[in-house]
């Protein structure tokens, strides 16, 4: 072991040791949580002033005395509580009906051993209906917080005026429509008894109120006719969209939603997701099955002439289709959907088509690509979504697809190729998924919706470690939820490392920093970020804490205040972390409690992780991989690190252990990505071969093993018309153009004698905005392409494409420029270029899975004009090279 790593371990173990026993605190909590019953959390004993109101965790009253007003000693309650994870339990009493006023104070007397509760106002705003529940808005108004434990304190409502302006504003924000303030009044008091997970005694006193000025008397009728009910508990609405976020009970909700290919219900929801899609309308098992897991489920809709008025209350929303663009009579569909769907469910669909005015019949947009194992670079997906966003309709909400597997199209092309191998893995790796989240929520996404084709319950350590993976994702995402459901996007962060790109996302109370991979290659294999990072942080106050936001909770960063703002320094372990702004000292309890129950289980995640990744190399052993002195090293470290998290984890060291099997991990990273950038040397292209197209793939291919494209004598070019220098005859030998832009858009197809890279001519592809507006705007599809002449290939019969391209000038409006696609594997393996430095070679190397017509799409996605020359397609025989 080096020195360096050596003082490390030894500085760890010695902060740990100093938090131990505050750790062994925290695991008693989270023992009792585990075990704790659950209750009805809406009634409180029937001789008590409080009624329940809300809470947002599972909470018992065990034990209640009630004293009433003896001398001078003031009446007053007792509970002695015990609650779950969660941030507020409301106990509510009403209070006479008073106007907003300077002069108006409302107090109550409070004891307890925890500080952080709290005291709320409700104001009702008469004048303005909900139209969903026909009750009047209201507002929660802040008070003061109970600090000196053991004391008694009287928490007032001060300055009420000023501080329901300040409600007001977010109010009208969620509801989108004016609040008609007349007549508005105080209507009851609410105290937060929540003092956190384990048990809370509390001792509430009698309510005072000063300054009392009643509603006028021509507002008596309205108020009495649309009075609040104040005993209400549960909110039965259905799922609903409320400007771009969706609605569960009045809540906000951020789904993170599963494809279902068969698993058990219950083990989706261990694995943190919230939601499921099911291909199908659920069975009543399915169903139950979901309810008990506390699983939503997303579906198509029943056919239209099944009775709807029975329909399962567990149904988040509905399907409308993946290729929704496709479908006749949208807007017919969509309003019987309406129509049939008595509770007004959410219709969610995936649109590449006609988007501005699909959005308007839709309540979302699912986004959908898969970018890893592409050309397309992992660093654009945040760009892309962003760009999305003005093909629709303002406020329209959006979700994202999250790959968690490899294309099926590049997997069948991988078996193609090798063709002794029958079981090809389609994992990808953990922080490529990581980084496709975080970029999803960065860019607004109010969903995240993760791919799965294969299942996830297997016993194999393939679909074991997908398991993992995701299971830690989630964990993280949970952790996050406040800033994804309502969180708003300030811009990029100023850094210094050029691999990261940071973006902030901001609420009320604090600012969610969140880091995007910018590393060229990232969709092939993603490396651990190198060096360190400085932040400058424009519009802070002084007063703002920051924290470095993982699994285990919350850690303080140094700060310092310079001309431009907040500055930050993050050290190579932390650059990639997200980082938490914040003067509310209850969003850090918040996010502390939330992982106090699960520490343990996190760093578990993390070891068997590693453990799966470490012996995925072992395996692999026999053959290259571990060849050099330099990839043993990385080797040696990361089952160093293992070990001792393991270690460490026996005498329950829970923070050492987890950053010790998280260095592990970013040691493999490395040696991942060294095996990788060996693996695709030489090859002239990272998808000339489909076994470039991830670190997993790479390792497949054994170094004694002929591979695709080698001992072959390729035949001549196959392909008619392919030096483009005949129109005649590349139209007769079946070539074709397509050309599907906008009114505001012109596109070109020729034959160009512009530099062309050998003979006459080339083939020229443009398209030009014909307005300042269609210039500088997003191409919903690609306006224009060509289709080569087919070639016929038999099923196990190696294919060479090559040819030549130039794109003098950046192609925009499109993230994926001109692309050369082959009919055999698709869009996954297709060649992007937005920009080249004069003629460029490619070649792409395929084997054919069937007997089949081959053709190569040469696709201009964006505006602007692109070159190809002299296409070839040539063959091998059907046992060539094996």
């Amino acid at each position: 072991m080096s020195p360096d790593r050596e003082k490390l371990m030894t500085y760890i173990r010695h902060v740990s040791r100093l938090c131990l026993a505050a750790l062994y605190g925290m695991l008693s909590v989270a023992v009792w949580l585990a075990s704790a019953t659950n209750v009805n959390a809406a009634k409180l004993p029937t001789d008590s002033a409080w009624t329940f109101h809300a809470a947002d965790c599972e909470w018992q009253i065990t034990r209640h005395q009630r004293r009433t007003a003896r001398g001078n000693a003031a009446a007053e309650e007792f509970f002695d509580l015990k609650a779950g994870i969660g941030t507020h339990i409301h106990f509510i009493q009403q209070v006479s009906p008073a106007r907003i006023i300077e002069d108006l104070a409302v107090r109550v007397a409070l004891r307890s051993n925890r500080r952080g509760l709290q005291v709320y106002g409700r104001v009702v705003f008469p004048e303005s209906i909900d139209p969903e529940t026909g009750k009047p808005h209201f507002v929660l108004v802040p008070g003061q917080q109970y600090e000196r434990v053991g004391q008694t304190e009287r928490l007032t409502l001060l300055k009420l005026p000023l501080m329901l302006q300040r409600q007001l504003r977010v109010l009208r924000t969620q509801v989108e429509q004016p609040i008609d303030t007349r007549h508005a009044y105080l209507d009851a008091l609410i105290v937060n008894v929540f003092g956190g997970p384990g048990r809370t005694e509390v001792w509430l006193g009698e309510i005072s109120q000063e300054g009392i000025v009643e509603p006028p008397l021509d507002a008596q009728a309205t108020i009495q006719q649309v009075a609040y009910d104040t005993h209400s508990s549960v909110d039965e609405r259905p799922p609903q969209r409320r400007s771009n976020r969706l609605m569960i009970d009045g809540r906000p909700f951020f789904p993170r939603v599963i494809e279902h290919r068969g698993e058990p219900m219950a083990l989706l929801g261990e694995i943190g997701f919230n939601t499921v899609y099911l291909d199908h309308y659920p069975s009543v098992e399915e169903e139950r099955a979901a309810e008990q897991a506390s699983l939503w489920i997303i579906c198509p809709p029943p056919p239209a002439e099944t009775d709807w008025s029975h329909e399962s209350r567990r149904i988040l929303g509905w399907y409308a289709g993946e290729s929704f663009n496709d479908r006749q009579h949208v807007p017919g569909y969509l309003d019987a959907i309406r129509r049939n769907d008595p509770l007004g469910r959410p219709i969610i669909a995936h649109v590449e088509e006609d988007q501005w005015r699909i959005s308007r019949q839709l309540d979302v947009v699912l986004r959908l690509r898969e970018p890893l194992g592409t050309s397309f670079e992992l660093s654009h997906f945040r760009r892309w979504l962003q760009e999305s966003t003005y093909l629709v309709r303002p406020d329209t909400p959006f979700w994202t697809g999250i790959q968690t597997e490899l294309s099926a199209a590049l997997i069948e092309q991988v078996r193609g190729s090798l063709g002794h191998v029958a079981n090809v893995p389609p994992n990808v790796q953990f922080e490529q998924i990581r980084q496709l989240s975080l970029a999803a929520l960065s860019a607004g996404s109010r969903g995240l919706w993760f791919r799965s084709r294969s299942r996830l319950d297997g016993e194999d350590d393939v679909a074991l470690l997908r398991r993992l993976m995701l299971e830690l994702i989630n964990h993280e995402l949970s952790l996050i939820e406040p800033w994804c459901m309502g969180g708003q996007a300030l811009g990029l962060v100023e850094g210094r490392n050029p691999e990261l790109q940071v973006v902030s996302l901001a609420t009320e109370r604090s600012r969610l920093l969140i880091p995007t991979c910018v590393q060229p290659s990232a969709q092939f294999v993603c490396r651990p970020v190198a060096g360190d990072n400085r932040l400058i942080i424009p519009g802070v106050p002084d007063s703002t804490d920051a924290f470095v936001l993982n699994h285990l909770g919350l850690s303080p960063l140094p700060r310092q205040r310079i001309s431009g703002g907040l500055q930050l320094e993050l050290d190579a372990s932390a650059a990639d972390s997200l980082l938490l702004l914040t003067e509310d000292p209850l969003v850090v309890t918040h996010i502390n409690r939330n992982v106090a129950s699960r520490k343990r289980r996190v760093v578990e995640l993390e070891q068997q992780i590693a453990e799966l990744l470490l012996a995925d190399f072992e395996t692999q052993a026999a053959r290259r991989l571990l060849a050099t002195h330099s990839r043993v090293e990385m080797w040696e470290a990361a089952r160093s690190w293992l070990r001792e998290s393991v270690e460490l984890s026996r005498v329950n060291d829970t923070s050492s252990a987890y950053q010790f099997a998280h260095y592990a991990r970013r040691e493999i990273g490395r040696l991942q990505a060294d095996v990788w950038d060996e693996a695709v040397a030489g090859h002239g292209g990272t998808l000339t071969l489909p076994t470039s197209a991830s670190f997993n793939l790479a390792t497949m291919v054994s170094p004694d093993a002929p591979q695709l494209g080698t001992g072959n004598d390729w035949s001549d070019n196959m392909l008619r018309g392919g030096e483009c220098e005949n129109l005649s005859l590349m139209i007769d030998s079946g070539w074709r153009q397509f050309q599907t832009s906008p009114s505001d858009v012109t596109t070109y197809i020729a034959l160009s004698p512009d530099r062309p890279h050998g003979g006459d001519f080339s083939l020229r592809l443009r398209a030009t905005g014909l307005t300042k507006q269609a210039e500088r705007s997003v191409v919903e599809s690609g306006p224009v392409w060509v289709n080569t002449a087919p070639v016929t290939v038999q099923a196990g019969q190696q294919v060479r494409i090559e040819g030549w391209i130039r794109v003098d000038e950046p192609i925009v409006g499109s993230l994926d420029g001109c692309m050369i696609i082959d009919s055999l594997s698709g869009e996954s393996l297709a060649l992007r270029r937005l920009k080249t430095s004069g003629w460029e070679h490619f070649e792409i190397l395929r084997s054919a899975t069937h007997d089949d017509h081959l053709t190569v799409t040469i696709a201009l996605f964006g505006l602007g004009e692109a070159w190809v020359d002299d296409l070839q397609v040539s063959l091998a025989d059907q046992d060539a090279g094996r």
